[in-house]
């Protein structure tokens, strides 16, 4: 009688602990893929910035959007910012190569390519030769941060919120 008392117990623990790990999944997800939508915004706002001394406004905030968009390895989805890309290949990859020298950013951009291969691997979406040759051409760049596997929640969100405070501009919100 004792021992069946027990195995109940043990079986409503069970379910619970996988009740609250599915719930958890559930969340972690999409708040890991929010966090990288903000990263990719903040580079993005740190970029136009930067880009802004030295090429004018008009063409930083172009500029800002396309490197950003290599650096996730995102197609531009406007016209627009597909002729650009094509028409200024090499001003792209000389302001690529050159963020080497931004260990803050490298690292944050890092962790976050890492939670975007992790969820796109636990799903099964994407490529993983496509993967692979994306963190291979960044690493030959000098932007990836060397070894490591995707951060925990608990680490990646902290990164993520200080990275965004300091880079975003208040004025483009």
């Amino acid at each position: 009688m004792i021992t069946l008392a027990i195995i109940g117990f043990v079986l409503i623990i069970v379910v619970a602990l996988y009740a609250s790990y599915r719930s958890a999944k559930r969340t972690f997800e999409p708040r890991m893929l929010e966090a990288v939508g903000n990263v990719q915004f903040a580079i993005y706002q740190r970029l136009k910035l930067r880009y802004a001394a030295s090429d004018g406004a008009h063409l930083a905030v172009k500029l800002a959007a396309a490197v950003s968009n290599e650096l996730f390895n995102q197609e531009p989805q406007k016209a627009e910012a597909v002729s650009f890309r094509a028409d200024n290949r090499e001003l792209i990859a000389k302001r690529l190569s050159e963020l080497k020298d931004d260990p803050e950013l490298r690292a944050v951009l890092t962790q976050s390519l890492r939670v975007l291969a992790a969820v796109q691997f636990s799903k099964k979406e994407g490529q993983a030769e496509q993967i692979a040759s994306h963190f291979k051409r960044l690493d030959e760049l000098g932007i990836l941060v060397p070894g490591g596997e995707a951060p925990r929640l608990s680490i990646f969100l902290p990164m993520v919120k200080k990275f965004c405070r300091d880079n975003y501009d208040e004025d483009a919100l």
